[in-house]
């Protein structure tokens, strides 16, 4: 509601000093809560807190909501730091809607569906490893473009997964137990790639690294402790991995060279980019957003 007065904790997403066209300055930042964001401003006597504003912070905020362009927004007067034991870091950060427990009990029952013994043990070694199915139930898919909330590497995987048992039954050619796995595992690399743990950033091991190289590590650890698991099968679960992204400029090492690899890669496009789409709309609060994902604005229909 526009004109509405504001004293609440937030959470510090980003913060910008910028020039007005006068040529005064003023501080523009983003900050969020779990239920989703907001862009503020701040024109006066910003300076002494701003240089203090790091994300992942949180802040008490004090100001009034304005509406700008169909999308409410935030002109402070006031913004005081708090103590880090004042505050949960946990409960400022976005979660998926769906228990996460739920969906991941959802997931293996996915993967109990499939008949290669070796992919299923494979499956199991991983998904079923304490270490990996506490971080996969915690890790974002992103940082900002989609499923950017807690349990939304999980919330992805298991639409991917569902989103390929469903096209496997319209074309009947496809290796289901291939393309399930590989929907399985395409980003499992990002649970070390984004670390989650009070504010969701890169980890330094994915900025050197990636989720991609991760993943394909990952595999090669684990099928090497299976007995008699075929170098075929293992390369072209890799292949998935390193091509899901489907073209060199979208930080592809390979593009799609079989079926099962072009429809996870177009799968995966499909739920990330929907689900970005729904986000801006959601964090936006307005029937019409910017899509970062998709760089356009969007409408909601």
């Amino acid at each position: 509601m526009e004109g509405q007065a504001v004293d609440l904790p937030l959470m510090v997403v980003q913060k910008e000093i910028r020039q007005s066209k006068t040529g005064s300055t003023f501080l523009q930042a983003i900050f969020r809560d779990a239920s989703g964001s907001i862009t503020a401003f701040m024109w006066d006597n910003f300076e002494p807190v701003a240089s203090k504003l790091q994300p992942g912070q949180v802040v008490r905020i004090k100001g009034r909501t304005q509406k700008y362009r169909n999308s409410i927004q935030l002109v402070l007067h006031k913004i005081e730091l708090m103590a880090d034991e004042e505050v949960d870091q946990q409960a400022f950060m976005p979660s998926a809607d769906a228990n996460v427990n739920e969906m991941y009990a959802d997931l293996m029952d996915m993967v109990s569906t499939v008949e290669n013994s070796h992919i299923l043990a494979l499956l199991k070694a991983m998904l079923g490893n304490d270490e990996i199915s506490k971080a996969f139930r915690n890790a974002p898919a992103a940082k900002t473009m989609h499923h950017s909330y807690i349990g939304g590497l999980l919330e992805h995987t298991l639409s991917l997964v569902k989103l390929c048992d469903h096209i496997c039954m319209h074309y009947d050619h496809l290796n289901r137990d291939m393309l399930i796995a590989g929907a399985c595992l395409h980003d499992i690399g990002k649970i070390r790639e984004l670390s989650h743990d009070g504010w969701m950033d890169y980890s330094r091991e994915g900025r050197l690294i990636g989720h991609i190289t991760i993943g394909v590590q990952m595999i090669d650890q684990f099928s090497a402790e299976i007995e008699g698991f075929p170098m075929e099968t293992k390369e072209l679960l890799q292949h998935m991995i390193l091509s899901h992204h489907g073209e060199y400029e979208y930080g592809s090492p390979r593009r799609p060279k079989t079926r099962e690899a072009l429809a996870l890669h177009f799968l995966d496009n499909l739920d990330s980019h929907l689900n970005g789409f729904d986000q801006a709309l959601k964090d936006q609060g307005s029937e019409v957003a910017y899509a970062k994902i998709l760089e356009r604005f969007i409408f909601d229909t």
